[in-house]
């Protein structure tokens, strides 16, 4: 069990290195335009609500009171910039599209246990 777990960290790291370069090498050029289709609300049976808006020329994932600027990493994922108070704590963001290409929910880790399942926020119409 420890040596999965030490695998899936180590995967991890590469791809958030991977990220990283690809960042470097100007490649997440995005508009904000093209971001207007994850806009909205998403809703988890026992989490509540979270909302994806614009602030400020920004994503911003809202969370009850939590507000998380997000920074697009590629294609369908983005980082979160988790407060101080959080310092350390990665949060990616990964949304789905369906088959007519519109975002229908959104998923994100739900601790610091690389083992547990991502909680999935299903797109409200």
């Amino acid at each position: 069990m420890e040596f999965a777990k030490k695998s899936i960290l180590k995967e991890r790291r590469q791809l958030e290195e991977k990220i990283k370069k690809d960042d470097e090498n100007g490649k997440r050029n995005k508009c904000l335009e093209e971001f207007s289709k994850y806009l909205g609300v998403y809703k988890h049976y026992g989490m509540g609500e979270l909302e994806i808006l614009k602030e400020n020329n920004t994503l911003v994932a809202r969370y009850g009171s939590l507000d998380l600027p997000l920074e697009p990493l590629r294609n369908i994922i983005f980082k979160a910039n988790v407060p101080a108070v959080l310092a350390g704590l990665i949060i990616n963001l990964t949304f789905s599209e369906s088959n007519n290409g519109k975002i229908s929910s959104v998923s994100l880790p739900l601790g610091w246990d690389p083992l547990l399942d991502d909680i999935r926020f299903i797109k409200k119409d």
